[in-house]
Order: structure tokens, then sequence, then C-alpha cells
């Protein structure tokens, strides 16, 4: 890894610059924080959506561009009346552009304790390698 390949989330990004979304698609939601972590064999995403589980996420790739959806729906437990409410259903929306030396059909994502975690894999093209040195005859 580079110094140039360090990865912040700036319209000059290396991976995952923030991308615009279409004004058609917006709708209320909120902007997760996002960590990126770039190693030699690929990036590692790590969102924060508190209250999404497995099933209240989606990640969709398409023209390397990375979106990140999720609804944390509130729990109302058996047996209460609400009273008083200050919090509401939260939907979350997060858009990346992808870098072209990434393989975007390989991701993989997982969740625990509201935070998503997003691995993405550098293309083999993009993987260094190493060149064994033969002692001269």
């Amino acid at each position: 890894m580079s110094d140039q390949t360090q990865i912040t989330n700036t319209q000059s990004d290396r991976c995952c610059s923030t991308h615009e979304v279409p004004e058609a698609t917006h709708r209320a939601a909120t902007r997760p924080r996002t960590d990126i972590r770039e190693t030699e064999t690929g990036f590692l995403l790590q969102v924060d959506m508190p209250g999404i589980d497995e099933s209240s996420a989606e990640i969709t790739v398409e023209k390397n561009v990375l979106t990140i959806i999720g609804t944390a729906h509130l729990y109302q437990p058996e047996g209460f009346e609400k009273v008083y409410k200050e919090s509401d259903q939260r939907h979350y929306e997060r858009v990346f552009r992808l870098p072209e030396d990434v393989d975007s059909t390989a991701l993989s994502a997982s969740v625990k304790n509201g935070v998503l975690t997003v691995s993405i894999p550098k293309s083999k093209a993009a993987l260094p390698v190493r060149v064994p040195i033969n002692a001269g005859k």
C-alpha cells in the first residue's frame, strides 16, 4: 500500500468516494457514519446503522456504485401503550463510487450490534505480485 492510496471520504477518493443520489430517490434518510480501510487485498467498510439486522439492510452494486440502505424498526414491547414518543423508524442510505480495481462481484457483508461490515476485494489484476529471484549461473 502506498501513501497515495489512503482512503478518505472526499471527492478525490481513490476508493468509495461519495456519490450523489439522484433527486428522485431522495427520502428522509440518515447518512450513516462510515470508516473505510484498505489492505493489500481489498477494502473494508464499517457502517454505523443502529437498529438494523441482516433482514432490514440491502447492498447493491451497479456500474461501480455501491448503495447501502437499511431501515431500523422500532421495538414496541407487548402489553405497553405509547404515551409519549420522540423516536421514529429510521432510514439509512449511503452511496459510494468504487474504484475500477475492485471485484464488485465478490463483495461480502455482515452485521453485528448495528455495525454493517462490507468487504470489497481487489481484482486479481490489482493485487501485488511477488516475483521470485533465482541465483544467476
